[in-house]
């Protein structure tokens, strides 16, 4: 193994996806077979995970895991981490897929990180999007090529200590878990992990967390394949995850009267998008929580009301 590469670990936090699994393992066999990988397991019959883990292990350097109680995902992150070595650690979703470019650019990423003098806890990425194998085939097919150093000076967007909560106030949108790279050493340093206290939400809380300490960043190109579900708004139990991060940000953000506001009618906003169908109990239950006045969250509930009109307007056209 070379020293790039003896940098950098795969981290697979699954879950009774053992077919998924074995797909994101090919992946790993075909582009980068020379890197050490983590499976954390936390399925209910782990015998069958073992067993794909079992196929693999002949051709790949896995350390298998499994959890027999049931956990968070942020939990599992956390256990990835845990059973890593190395300094650098890219986290992916076991639903996910690798293009043949997406394990060297991160590779080019960590070369680049560990040559600059600030030091990092995190990058996210953005991915691109599948349903089905035809759409995955027309990316791999897609002609990406490995960023260099002018590629990565242009598109790693590099948040000094305190840019990114700023960035979060007024943007409302944050780091995203699936093939997230971290800097495993340097979060041993100031003993952080991923939050378990937020839900879902617990990469954006990890970035927020990291930026009150030091540096944190985002890769702007698309990278990987994520793979979309349909039950996927349903599962994540969205309401709750909401009101668990947002309580978690007005601990992480010291911020005025003001940037609250901002905040809380962003992730509104973002919410609104994200939950399914029409939920006024849910929707005032969120907006008790927040930190605004009345008038401002009787204008956010009627923000509600209008989104689900204009929405009940647009089915009938369409019937």
């Amino acid at each position: 193994m070379s020293k790039t590469t003896a940098k950098l670990t795969i981290g697979i936090p699954t879950k009774n996806r053992p077919l998924m699994l074995a797909e994101l393992l090919s992946d790993i066999e075909k582009y980068q077979a020379d890197l050490p990988v983590v499976v954390s397991d936390n399925s209910d019959r782990p015998e069958d995970t073992a067993k794909v883990v079992k196929e693999y292990a002949e051709r790949l350097k896995i350390n298998y895991v499994h959890t027999e109680f049931s956990i968070s995902q942020a939990e599992n992150f956390n256990i990835v981490l845990s059973n890593s070595s190395t300094k650098y650690v890219v986290i992916m979703h076991d639903d996910d897929r690798f293009l043949p470019t997406s394990i060297n650019t991160y590779l080019s990423l960590v070369n680049y990180l560990d040559n600059i003098d600030i030091d990092v806890f995190g990058v996210y990425v953005h991915a691109f999007k599948f349903k089905n194998e035809d759409k995955l085939n027309k990316l791999i097919d897609l002609p990406i090529t490995v960023p260099d150093l002018i590629d990565i000076k242009e598109n790693l967007k590099v948040f000094a200590k305190g840019e990114y909560l700023k960035y979060f106030v007024e943007e409302g949108i944050g780091g995203k878990a699936s093939g997230v790279l971290v800097n495993r050493f340097l979060m041993g340093k100031y003993n952080i992990n991923f939050p378990t206290d937020t839900g879902a939400k617990h990469d954006k809380a990890f970035f927020l967390t990291a930026n009150t300490l030091g540096s944190v960043g985002y890769w702007r190109k698309k990278v990987i394949a994520k793979r979309l579900h349909q039950s996927r708004s349903i599962h994540r139990k969205v309401t709750e995850n909401y009101c668990l991060f947002n309580q978690k940000v007005l601990e992480i953000y010291q911020g005025d009267d003001l940037s609250i506001k901002k905040i809380h009618k962003k992730r509104f906003e973002k919410w609104i998008q994200d939950e399914s169908g029409f939920k006024p109990l849910e929707c005032w239950r969120l907006i008790s929580l927040s930190q605004v006045g009345v008038l401002e969250r009787a204008n956010l509930l009627m923000k509600y009301l209008l989104h689900h009109l204009k929405t009940i307007k647009f089915k009938t056209k369409t019937t």
